[in-house]
């Protein structure tokens, strides 16, 4: 399933001086000066830097994760109001609604002390009112909850549709080593 923003592929002649990912592909220096609006591949979408991908699966918090992992990312971390608004973007544009969705967030180690699996700084929030509780079994962040679509935390072990990211540069590498071995 596409996103919207998602890279799409002409299949038109290419015009001179276009970059042309084949099995003759050019070599790195060529790929860094191609022009491209989405620097992420397919079903991902980009912003500032950052892939992102609306998982429609409902797994646990920890599946979720893992599910993520297996594709190089990490669930979502959120570090503005811009980002925020652009993950929420992205699930509804692939759900048509806005539905209560794993982000990376998590206390499981210390109730309080939370962090995003991707071992970056939690230095954003948009928390409910009230939120996050300190209730033992509520260790793990959703987003969208409530008719407010702020943060919650709730039990790990419910079953959520999940949002990845991985850094854009991550799918430029990708293609790097895999291009340039095919030359």
């Amino acid at each position: 399933m596409a996103l919207a923003g998602a890279a799409v592929l002409s299949e038109a002649a290419p015009e001179e001086g276009e970059l042309v990912l084949s099995e003759a592909a050019p070599v790195e220096d060529e790929l860094a000066e191609s022009p491209s609006s989405n620097a992420c591949s397919d079903n991902w979408t980009e912003f500032d830097g950052r892939c992102f991908q609306y998982v429609p699966k409902e797994l646990s918090w920890a599946k979720a994760e893992k599910n993520c992992q297996s594709m190089g990312a990490h669930l979502a971390s959120v570090h503005s109001t811009a980002e925020h608004n652009e993950i929420q973007k992205i699930i509804i544009d692939a759900s048509q609604k806005l539905k209560e969705t794993w982000i990376g967030g998590s206390d499981a180690h210390e109730v309080g002390e939370w962090f995003w699996s991707d071992g970056s700084h939690f230095d954003y929030n948009d928390w409910c009112a009230g939120e996050p509780s300190v209730q033992e079994a509520q260790r793990c962040l959703q987003i969208n909850y409530t008719e407010d679509k702020c943060w919650d935390n709730i039990e790990c072990s419910t079953e959520r549709p999940s949002v990845c990211f991985k850094d854009a540069e991550d799918f430029r590498d990708v293609c790097v080593h895999a291009c340039v071995q095919n030359i």
